[in-house]
């Protein structure tokens, strides 16, 4: 298997409102019903910031590319959403219980809904999500349980043969 070392960071092609442009490695491609109201939820409720929006007929917007963090990219297009209510994604961030309150202070919008945050066995700390289109996905961030650190750390190393 190859190692970390072999897999070298995209090369940086410049700026663009702030954001640094790269070859996206991986990003989400979202069916949205209403572009500009699901990428102001997305920025409201989870953070995230709109590098670039493309215009559609009259004055609805066909596409915005919003980003959270590195590599963590979403696109947004006009188009009619099939989410389901089911986990298809896990986004890691700097603290999920953050994020979920932050996000449960905002309105609720179409069927957008953020769940409790809970402490998973694997020592992350998780907020399940679901967008105004019905889209979850799961807000994944380290616990703070320094024995079970500990304790998934050397599983790490036991396996690292």
């Amino acid at each position: 298997m190859p190692s970390d070392a072999s897999r070298p960071e995209p090369v940086s092609l410049g700026e663009h409102n702030g954001f640094d442009i790269y070859p996206m490695p991986m990003f989400l491609t979202l069916a949205v019903s209403e572009v500009e109201m699901s990428a102001a939820w997305y920025q409201k409720a989870l953070g995230f910031g709109t590098m670039f929006t493309m215009p559609g007929e009259g004055q609805a917007l066909s596409m915005a590319h919003i980003r959270l963090g590195k590599y963590q990219d979403v696109l947004l297009v006009s188009g009619e959403a099939s989410g389901s209510h089911e986990t298809f994604a896990t986004l890691t961030v700097q603290d999920s219980s953050a994020i979920g309150d932050l996000a449960r202070a905002i309105p609720k919008v179409g069927r957008s809904s953020i769940g409790e945050t809970a402490q998973t066995p694997w020592n992350t700390v998780e907020t399940m999500v679901t967008d105004p289109d019905g889209y979850s996905f799961v807000l994944s961030s380290q616990g703070h349980d320094e024995e079970m650190n500990k304790a998934m750390g050397e599983l790490f190393d036991s396996d690292a043969g």
